[in-house]
């Protein structure tokens, strides 16, 4: 176990770099199976941990339904290409959930695993920033050819305005703005924690007050919508729950230099300002929010009791000519597990939620958790590799071992 468990945790420490690396290779036509080699040795880790695995939680009692039912449903229910599918939603949906068990029989913390995020993400986010305000030919060249692939064969034979910016959304070395999107997203919960209930030196918190800066910035310009809503929510009840009165302030202060910022920027770049205005408004309204959950449906039957099949409705489905749900995980999972699997992920989802909103020593895997399930309404976010489920399911396993702890240690980590 011994090796297996150092090949995890170096693994774990680094997956921000690994997702560099898979960003990189990608810009040369190369997949790498960053992800799959990382759920591989987790799975493997796993199932070493097995033996020390008990359920002593009520979300463990859920999760444990959950995973049986899938079992049951994956069996029972068939439908076109079902193998192909199947695996496919294994390895990128429920592999992930291995490391739900891990977090529960380890002592390897979630705040120390952000923490080793720091330098390859900044680095991530300062080349975001350069190719989106400079766009380097060969950038542009490729979102351009990304466009063309869906739009310059199509009937249609144009490129919208909307969907120019769209595909222009910082999205630093990566084809899609989620990888930073997301990875931005649990790294800004991780050093509004810091910057609200850690006690810093003077040193610490000038690099957290630029990094946290610096993320704002990115998670503006990269555009989606469930980070800063998520990000507004957690701010302001983090700010409540602080009792650490000087850097309130200091925060305070922060807040408002962000936002005169943001307020110059928008003012001096009107095209963007007004797509981003625009963007926004239309998914607050019913018709946007309609069309966002509605338009992958393609027919399928959301209200049966059972579902139609595990995996029928993954991603790898536009590639057999199926429908694909990937704008709703509550929608894919209502879909493909019916209203009784639907039921047993939403009360797992309410039980870590409530578990973690109560105690102060989870505030950092609330602020997880609150996210991921504000962006479950438009994305299917655990169901793919480009949005970190590794992270959301480890959170979920925190949050149930430290809800069962005596004590639970609130250790500070060092950039």
């Amino acid at each position: 176990m011994g090796l297996i468990r150092k090949i995890w945790k170096f693994l774990f420490d680094n997956f921000m770099w690994l997702y560099i690396i898979m960003g990189l290779l990608s810009f040369v036509g190369i997949y790498a199976m960053t992800f799959q080699i990382l759920m591989l040795i987790s799975v493997i880790y796993g199932l070493l941990l097995i033996s020390r695995f008990r359920i002593n939680h009520f979300m463990d009692v859920f999760l444990f339904i959950y995973l049986l039912y899938i079992l049951i449903n994956s069996l029972a229910i068939d439908y076109p290409n079902h193998f192909n599918l199947w695996y496919r939603d294994v390895i990128f949906s429920l592999l992930p959930i291995t490391c739900y068990f891990i977090a529960k029989n380890t002592s390897y913390d979630l705040e120390r695993l952000l923490s080793k995020m720091t330098i390859p993400i900044t680095i991530a986010m300062l080349l975001g920033l350069y190719f989106y305000f400079d766009n380097p030919q060969w950038y542009s060249a490729l979102k351009f050819a990304q466009l063309n692939d869906y739009y310059g064969y199509s009937e249609r034979g144009y490129i919208p305005d909307y969907m120019m910016r769209e595909a222009f959304r910082l999205s630093s070395i990566w084809v899609t703005p989620y990888v930073i999107g997301y990875a931005n997203a649990v790294f800004i919960v991780f050093l509004v924690v810091r910057l609200l209930f850690k006690p810093l030196s003077k040193k610490e918190r000038r690099i957290s007050t630029f990094l946290f800066i610096l993320s704002v910035v990115v998670m503006i310009l990269a555009g989606f919508k469930a980070t800063l809503l998520s990000f507004f929510l957690f701010v302001g009840w983090s700010y409540i729950k602080s009792k650490r009165s000087k850097q309130k302030t200091l925060f305070l202060v922060l807040g408002i230099a962000l936002l005169v910022i943001l307020v110059y920027f928008f003012t001096t770049d009107s095209d963007y300002g007004y797509y981003f205005v625009e963007r926004f408004k239309y998914a607050a309204t019913e018709e946007g929010l309609t069309t966002r959950l509605e338009h992958t449906r393609g027919g399928v039957d959301l209200w049966t009791f059972w579902g139609n099949g595990f995996g029928h409705y993954g991603i790898s489905a536009k590639s057999f000519g199926a429908v694909t749900i990937q704008d709703s995980q509550y929608q894919k999972t209502l879909a493909e597990l019916g209203i009784f699997g639907f039921t047993f992920f939403i009360l797992l989802l309410v039980g870590a939620l409530v578990n973690s909103f109560r105690k102060k020593e989870l505030i950092l895997e609330f602020g997880i958790i609150l996210f991921y399930i504000i962006s479950f309404i438009g994305s299917s976010s655990i169901s793919a590799e480009t949005t970190f489920s590794f992270v959301f399911w480890y959170a979920m396993g925190s949050i149930s071992k430290k809800s069962n702890a005596l004590t639970i240690k609130n250790d500070s980590y060092t950039f």
